[in-house]
């Protein structure tokens, strides 16, 4: 489960993406899915959520390093 502050930061750098990327890095994030069971959840191709989540997760981390956070995993 996420600290409160990694879901703030987290929210933040949603508010800037598409709404498929927010819906599937929600999915992942907050409900603890796996990109199968995303793939089951949405009605979207596996292929399809595999790049969502790949494509949304660089854009968090670009977001979050424009705003001087840096990832450490």
């Amino acid at each position: 489960m996420l600290r409160l502050e990694d879901r703030i930061l987290l929210e933040s750098a949603l508010s800037q993406l598409l709404e498929a990327e927010k819906t599937v890095l929600r999915l992942f994030f907050y409900r603890d899915l796996n990109q199968s069971q995303i793939a089951s959840t949405t009605g979207l191709p596996p292929k399809r959520v595999s790049r969502l989540v790949r494509k949304a997760l660089d854009k968090v981390r670009s977001i979050l390093r424009l705003e001087g956070i840096e990832h450490d995993g």
